[in-house]
């Protein structure tokens, strides 16, 4: 620097060193963040000086090079006479250089002296530092630009990046500003960097940059020209680290996490991950060169037993009712999970803990526990917070004292008025906090109803106790310059037992006003296109992520406004009139083209440029039984935080006679999936409505359902008006708002019209408008994709023993006490006081004579006989004192044979004895084994055995499954089978076995299907409607109706629409005397629950159906 500047910027070059030393004040960190932005000339001096800086600490750690700067200079002294340097000697050393004749040689080690002396120096500051453990206010572990990012100018592309951060506008369109993230759409965008840097991405790419020589690429391809003057610049994938050394070159990154590198001139170093971590030298790639490489692996097979994505030695465990993985993200390189209970605003024993990328999992000793699920990047002082630990670059962590700043945190945004320096906390309670992420300071803004409670001391009754309705706050996020708050549950929900009466979402602007409630409904998820980093621009979108009674909610707030959007649930084991929303729907980055959306038990892709301008492709991926609380992309796969065990049943009454014993302790695992395995998991179905018996008012547009992603569609209409009602159907194509008609359906009085749409009728949304006012309107859309499975189960199930194995092992399974954390097997054959097993964290099956507990255990968790009933036709469950009917295996008979023999190996024990029939293991909803087939069974709040679904139909001798450390584990194992399973672990004794994965691998058993029916050659009363037969989760269905009258029989077919009781006549149909009648349901149908009705007195009547 010239001297007349350094004259010039005397002032803000004293804030510089102050920032470099530590102690600079908040004021005058103001000061200087301002200078950078306002002053380019003092922004490129503080980019020299802050580079300089970086290179004497990067040096300063390295051993190599201060060895060989000690050895020199040691020679060198010694010519002068000097002493020799050895470690903390070196700043007396410098000293002694002053009583050094000024000989030229003498000049020359008295610098490099002074230079190592200024290593050593900071060296020790920086160690000093590191050891003390404290969170400096004021400055982050690692040396880094003040202001986050890079200088940059804007060339082309999407100027939307410029919001905000502009400094200058220059001669030729060239736009100066500071940029830290690339989050693009379908518009690419040039950049120019200091040193003549070239950077262009192409659309959809999404990076950051770390420095203004480093950059960090999530998704897509970038292209980079350094010129003569930027050797040194490195971008940074999965995969490795591109180091320019005068080249042109291209980086691509691929939604599998693959890495695909072209020199397209001069030549590069690359380094792949596992090559420096083992301090192996970096590759050069030539000009011509392409590579593709995948991500780097996270640890050897031998080193942890892993099963379908699940590591059991990463297990969480406590002594609450509930145990899971509540959020998690990535920082520095390394996973960071926490743990939690159910309830604890007070901190309790769970932990946070940081996994590396071998998967060793440390728990952090800073843990403070407590229920928590918020976490987010606050770039400008480089922490991640996650629950209630503020974590910096290097993995330095500091909790909040849950004594002080207290309850369960639901979701971290950043500040209104100075994002930069403070951040906001919501909690589940409503209570609201702002804290300075330099100072730790809080101010609590709305009271929490914990706190207050618990008469806790961190609640201040002189501040604001909130009125907004509802409780189980879910997230916090901000946008359009305001806090946006959701909750999912209602103080009164157990009087009102609706679900529409449930959760908010609600707005907060300024300090001194409580939540303002915008519109009802369990809201799970709040978030937008900058996700986990959170964002100041004014316009950027902001989504929140429900569900009412109807459907799934997507409500958008753009243009200074909500708009609501509707899609399918594929499980309803999330709608509980608890508003407790267990699933905690999710919108999350996985550095693929679209993010991730899963909620109600299905995946979604998402589009990042979502927003009223194009609300256009959402496209459902698969279904899911895991209940997912978090993700995020790690080492290459996408991890998923679950809620797996629990030893306290949710909200539940005994769904069948007997309920079996709860675990004797909550835990829970994480799960690791490839990411192309998203779309491999539990086919694509699901429904939900616009109007459910609600009062509309004529000409009055619904909102829009999803018309876009699914193959098989189907529409079902009815009203309760007094005349005919013409329904509107419009569609919008391209999402862009603008709408066109479709159809127009008429509707008679107390008709029930079911539509089938055509390929040909696409578009993104549809909605749908009545000609009449109507008190009781009825509007449910359901939606498929193929289900391509067939019969055949997948290899991973080979073992499991079928309905023809003579030589099966099986007994009862436990989830053990937390001192123990073992599963304990008790084999048929077993006693009192030998033959018990315990499966441990390295799946080991080992035996465990003598354990005094095993004959209680007996006692409890025994499986007990006639759980369900069956007769000729069908399963028999009763709920309630209300009887349903589930169909029997395919196993044996068909429709051209005698129904008698339909599911006859099920109508009698076999030989692994008794067997389960209905267990949690993924809480909150029940695994039902009825006739060969598994099923997902809601709690009764959740609407119970009305609103199951089928998984897969397996026809093996399961005798019974239990839920150990996040794995799925079943018992009745043919111990002839001589194949060699990995799923499949042996005792040590080789006496026993158990097959081990996760519950998501239960769709690989094969599609469901089945024969039965209500009734079976019964004789009837006319106008005696059936017992309801299920139908949902079925595509291809065939039915046949049969009667030994005399004289034709008119049936009347009913279909239940939701699973609530919404019947509607399907057809009425004509069946000859002594004549059977088949009908084939069309590939759309579908409907949740069907019955029939004789119009006259019928005997020997069977209704029955065929499901392939």
């Amino acid at each position: 620097m010239k001297s007349d500047e350094m004259k010039r910027y005397t002032r803000e070059l004293d804030w510089l060193q102050d920032y470099i030393d530590g102690r600079i004040t908040p004021e005058n960190l103001d000061r200087l963040q301002k200078a950078i932005m306002e002053d380019s000339e003092f922004c490129r001096t503080y980019l020299i000086y802050m580079d300089t800086d970086t290179a004497l600490h990067a040096m300063a750690a390295d051993p190599v090079f201060r060895a060989e700067i000690a050895e020199s200079l040691s020679e060198e002294l010694a010519h002068a006479g000097a002493a020799s340097i050895e470690g903390k000697k070196w700043k007396k050393t410098a000293r002694i250089y002053r009583t050094v004749s000024w000989s030229a040689l003498s000049l020359l080690v008295l610098l490099v002296a002074t230079f190592v002396w200024v290593l050593a120096v900071y060296d020790h500051s920086v160690r000093q530092f590191a050891k003390s453990g404290s969170v400096d206010p004021y400055r982050p572990r690692q040396v880094k630009p003040v202001m986050p990012g890079a200088p940059a100018e804007w060339l082309d592309g999407d100027s939307k990046i410029l919001k905000n951060r502009l400094v200058s506008s220059q001669p030729g369109g060239a736009k100066a500003f500071q940029i830290t993230d690339v989050d693009l759409g379908d518009t690419g965008l040039t950049l120019r960097l200091p040193k003549g840097i070239t950077v262009e991405f192409a659309p959809y790419a999404k990076a950051a940059f770390e420095s203004a020589m480093r950059l960090r690429l999530f998704r897509g391809e970038v292209r980079v020209d350094v010129g003569k003057e930027g050797s040194g610049f490195t971008v940074v994938t999965d995969a490795g680290e591109v180091i320019d050394i005068g080249t042109v070159f291209k980086v691509g990154v691929k939604e599998s996490g693959e890495t695909h590198l072209d020199v397209l001139s001069g030549e590069i170093n690359f380094k792949e991950h596992l090559v420096l971590e083992n301090g192996a030298v970096p590759l050069v790639l030539q000009e011509g060169s392409r590579i593709v490489l995948k991500p780097r692996e996270s640890v050897p097979q031998s080193q942890y037993a892993e099963i379908s994505g699940i590591y059991p030695h990463l297990a969480v465990f406590n002594n609450a009712a509930q145990c899971y993985y509540s959020a998690l993200a990535e920082w520095g390189g390394r996973l960071w999970v926490i743990g939690s209970p159910p309830y604890a605003p007070m901190g309790s024993e769970d932990k946070l803990y940081e996994i590396r990328s071998n998967l060793r999992r440390i728990t952090r000793p800073e843990s403070v526990g407590g229920t928590h699920s918020n976490r987010m990047i606050h770039r400008e002082t480089g922490q991640l917070i996650l629950g209630p630990y503020f974590i910096d670059a290097n993995g330095n962590v500091r909790p909040n004292n849950p004594s002080d700043f207290s309850g369960r945190f639901c979701g971290t945004a950043r500040h209104l008025e100075k994002p930069g320096e403070k951040a906001c906390f919501a909690t589940m309670e409503k209570g609201l906090y702002e804290i300075d992420l330099r100072t730790f300071e809080y101010r609590k803004l709305i009271g929490d109803d914990a706190s207050k409670a618990l008469q806790n001391k961190s609640n201040d009754t002189n501040v604001l106790q909130s009125q907004l309705p509802g409780t189980f706050g879910m997230g916090l996020y901000k946008g359009m310059d305001r806090l946006f708050y959701i909750n999912s549950g209602d103080n009164d929900w157990g009087d009102s037992g609706r679900i529409d009466q449930a959760g908010a979402s609600a707005q907060w602007k300024k300090a001194g006003e409580d939540w303002e409630r915008l519109r009802s409904g369990q809201f799970g998820e709040v978030t937008g296109p900058r996700g986990i980093e959170g964002s100041d621009d004014p316009n950027d979108p902001v989504w929140a992520l429900g569900m009412d009674h109807r459907s799934i909610l997507l409500n958008v707030f753009d243009r200074g406004e909500w708009t609501a959007y509707r899609l399918p649930k594929t499980s309803h084991s999330y709608d509980g009139t608890h508003g407790l929303c267990l699933e905690q729907p999710r919108i999350r980055d996985i550095g693929s083209d679209d993010l991730l959306m899963s909620t109600h038990g299905s995946l979604w892709a998402f589009p990042r440029n979502f927003s009223l301008s194009d609300t256009s492709g959402i496209r459902p991926r698969s279904s899911v039984l895991k209940l997912i609380r978090d993700y995020c992309r790690w080492n290459g796969r996408v991890v998923f935080a679950c809620n797996d065990t629990s030893s306290w049943p949710l909200y539940s009454t005994p769904r069948v006679e007997t309920r079996p014993f709860p675990a004797g302790t909550s835990q829970s695992n994480l799960w690791f999936v490839p990411p192309e395995q998203l779309d491999r998991f539990g086919p694509v179905s699901g429904r939900g409505a616009v109007w459910l018996n609600d009062s509309v008012e004529a000409g009055k547009p619904s909102d829009p359902f999803i018309f876009d992603g699914f193959r098989y569609r189907s529409l079902h209409l009815k009203h309760d008006a007094a005349e005919s009602v013409r329904f509107t159907l419009e569609v919008d194509k391209e999402g862009n708002g603008h709408w066109t008609p479709l159809r127009e359906i008429e509707v008679a009085p107390g008709e029930y019209v079911w539509i089938d749409f055509d390929a040909e009728e696409t578009g993104a949304w549809l909605r749908l408008a009545s000609s009449r006012d109507m008190e009781h309107a009825v509007a449910v859309f359901q939606y498929r994709n193929e289900d391509r499975r067939t019969k055949q189960s997948s290899p991973v199930f080979d073992g499991v023993a079928n309905v023809s194995c003579t030589k099966t092992n099986g007994g009862i399974l436990y989830a053990d006490k937390i001192s123990r954390r073992t599963l304990w097997y008790l084999p048929d054959e077993a006693n009192d006081e030998q033959g018990q097993y315990v499966l441990d964290a390295n799946l080991r099956l080992r035996p465990d004579p003598g354990n005094p507990e095993y004959g209680w255990f007996r006692q409890a968790a025994a499986i007990h006989e006639n759980v369900l009933r069956t007769d000729s036709a069908s399963v028999i469950y009763e709920e309630n004192g209300r009887r349903y009917r589930l169909p029997k295996s395919d196993l044996t008979g068909d429709a051209t044979s005698d129904f008698s023999r339909i599911g006859a190996p099920w109508d009698t024990t076999g030989i692994p004895g008794p067997e389960r029939s209905a267990r949690e293991v993924v809480h909150g909803r029940d695994l039902l084994n009825a006739h060969g087939t598994f099923y997902e069974l809601p709690t009764p709040t959740a609407g119970g055995i009305s609103k199951i679904r089928p998984i897969a139909t397996h026809n093996r001798r399961i005798k019974d499954f239990a839920s150990y450390r996040g794995l799925l584990v079943l018992s009745g194992i043919a111990m002839d089978h001589p194949g060699n399973n990995p799923h499949i672990v042996r005792s040590d004794d080789g006496k026993c076995a158990l097959w081990v994965g996760a519950i998501d691998d239960l769709w690989a058993f094969g599609k469901p299907r089945g024969i039965g029916g209500p009734w079976y050659r019964q004789s009837v009363k006319a106008g005696e409607a059936s017992d309801p037969y299920l139908m949902s989760g079925y595509d291809k269905k065939k039915l046949y109706l049969s009667h030994t009258d005399s004289q034709p029989v008119d049936i009347r077919v009913e279909v239940d629409l939701t699973g609530n009781g919404d019947w509607g006549v399907y057809e009425r149909f004509t069946v000859a005397a002594r004549k059977r009648f088949e009908h084939r349901f069309p590939e759309s149908f579908g409907a949740y629950w069907i019955r029939f009705v004789p119009e006259r007195d019928t005997q020997g009547l069977s209704t029955l159906l065929l499901y392939e």
